[in-house]
């Protein structure tokens, strides 16, 4: 009879523990699954706010136009600056054009 009660009480005492076991888990993968969730939404935010604020417009790479939105939704267009780094570029390929004009005509092949 005592044997019969110790196994009972130890099977309970196994069930209890599955049982906060598997509970610990749920909610352990809720709050991972909420984490994940905040994670996303704030990056996805993030990356909304980025290009609706800021477009700059690569078609014009000489003189940088920046597109704003301020905060009540009112769209400004103004010229920052010349980047330097796409001055440079097109004064080489200006150089290169020139020179290469040169070169056709002292070929006497311009067209």
């Amino acid at each position: 009879m005592l044997y019969i009660k110790c196994i009972i009480v130890y099977n309970g005492f196994v069930n209890r523990n599955i049982y906060r076991k598997k509970r610990a888990y749920l909610i352990l993968t809720l709050i991972m699954l909420l984490f994940s969730y905040i994670v996303i939404a704030t990056g996805l935010f993030n990356l909304k706010n980025v290009y609706s604020r800021t477009d700059i417009a690569l078609k014009n790479r000489g003189s940088s136009v920046i597109h704003t939105y301020n905060d009540i939704g009112e769209y400004n267009e103004y010229i920052k600056y010349e980047i330097p780094k796409y001055k440079m570029a097109i004064e080489k390929q200006l150089a290169i054009n020139e020179a290469l004009k040169q070169l056709l005509i002292s070929n006497g092949k311009e067209r």
